[in-house]
């Protein structure tokens, strides 16, 4: 490859790079113009196997972002050898952080589909974003940082079980889980024993109750431009908390909607994200969860919904007014198979379901794969991806499914798949 972008269709090819080798960026790539848009996918992700999607033309097998300034330098060195990458696109959180704290480092010509770097960290940082929803009249429920266990335990108690409890750092998980719900003293002891490795610290707060709800969007310069809701039915943990892995995705209520407007609005919020809200079917009531400055993980409803995200991300970060849609006239049921029998294995070996529960999770599971509309990562027209995911559980093929198309180096650009 040259390096030069090729005409089709009166239009250039677009050379864009995906960094976070997830379900999303199927969804991403699947809904876009294969004929404005060359894709390139970075090997790292927490599933991987998107560089065996017919979308994607190229695989980037970089540093694993843990090195630092290993991965930083060799994306460096691969924007200079290829000029026609002039756009990244990250779609795990952790690439849009690193990609924020580093943006002085990045070429000025260089379009990063991803929110301003200064919104990226207040919206990562859950504490200052519920100051932020209770200084506009948005729900929430108190909260409080906590440096040592000691001082966990009697936050905690000062708050009144039930809490949950999060990493002040969210890409640090507790155990498995992002968050994880103590109903006492004593379950906080059981369920953390300890202090999460790279602790920076512990945000406590106040159990809300309710229904989970997603709201994906796009805004530039504050004003919301687009946004549907994503309701999730169950996730793949027993109590609640973890991935959606059946849902509902339709019109956004109109409180929610507003709220979400409030929010970019104060935060002069430029790109695509997701923010999350527990609403009390009952009452109506609802609290304010996060804002992710990201794509979500279920991100395929959406863009089959007709949301447009991954257009609008591309374009907002170019400056361009994004393309309009035409968003579903019916609700669209989403599910995610796999992370389903994960999230039921992973249950089961840690003695939290029992026999009955068990076969309850697998009724549900067959029942919402049967009916989904969409699934988080099979398409009968693009299946390799989710294949290759499903071959490399069988241990003597796992070596065929992680094999490696050679490089020159490691932050050098494999050929075309």
């Amino acid at each position: 490859m040259n390096g030069k972008s090729r005409q089709a269709g009166g239009h250039s090819i677009e050379s864009v790079l995906l960094l976070g080798n997830y379900r999303p960026a199927l969804a991403v790539v699947r809904h876009l113009d294969p004929a404005r848009y060359r894709f390139i996918i970075g090997l790292e992700g927490s599933e991987g196997f998107c560089e065996h999607s017919r979308f994607v033309r190229e695989k980037w097998d970089h540093p694993p972002l843990a090195s630092g300034e290993r991965f930083l330098e060799a994306l460096l060195g691969l924007l200079v050898r290829r000029p026609d990458i002039r756009t990244i696109f990250p779609i795990a959180e952790d690439f849009a952080a690193y990609l924020a704290a580093h943006a002085d480092r990045l070429p000025e010509y260089l379009a990063v589909a991803s929110p301003q770097p200064d919104v990226v960290e207040k919206c990562r940082d859950k504490a200052t974003m519920y100051r932020l929803a209770r200084q506009l009249g948005i729900g929430s429920e108190p909260c409080e940082e906590a440096f040592s266990y000691d001082e966990a335990l009697a936050v905690s108690a000062e708050l009144g079980f039930p809490v949950v409890v999060r990493s002040v750092d969210a890409l640090v998980r507790i155990g498995r889980k992002k968050a994880v719900i103590c109903a006492s003293e004593a379950d906080f002891c059981e369920q953390i024993p300890t202090l999460p490795e790279a602790n920076r610290g512990l945000l406590i707060q106040k159990q809300a109750s309710g229904q989970r709800h997603n709201v994906y969007f796009a805004a530039r310069q504050g004003t919301l431009l687009r946004h549907a809701d994503h309701v999730t039915r169950r996730t793949d943990h027993p109590d609640g908390t973890g991935l959606t892995v059946s849902g509902t995705c339709g019109a956004t209520p109109p409180r929610l909607a507003a709220e979400t407007a409030r929010l970019t609005e104060a935060l002069r919020y430029t790109g695509v994200g997701l923010s999350q809200f527990l609403v009390d079917e009952r009452s109506g009531r609802s609290t304010f969860l996060e804002l992710n400055p990201r794509v979500g993980g279920g991100l395929a409803i959406a863009e089959a919904y007709g949301l447009g995200l991954g257009q609008a991300a591309l374009a907002i970060a170019h400056g361009e007014e994004p393309a309009p849609v035409i968003l579903s006239e019916r609700d669209l049921r989403y599910a995610w198979l796999s992370g389903d029998l994960s999230g039921l294995v992973k249950a089961v070996r840690a003695r939290e379901l029992g026999g009955r529960a068990s076969m309850s999770w697998i009724v549900r599971l067959v029942r919402d794969s049967v009916r989904a509309d969409v699934h988080a990562s099979w398409r009968w027209d693009d299946p390799l991806p989710t294949t290759m995911r499903y071959l490399d559980r069988i241990p003597f093929l796992r070596r065929l499914t992680r094999s490696r198309k050679p490089c020159a180096t490691s932050a050098g650009v494999a050929g075309e798949l």
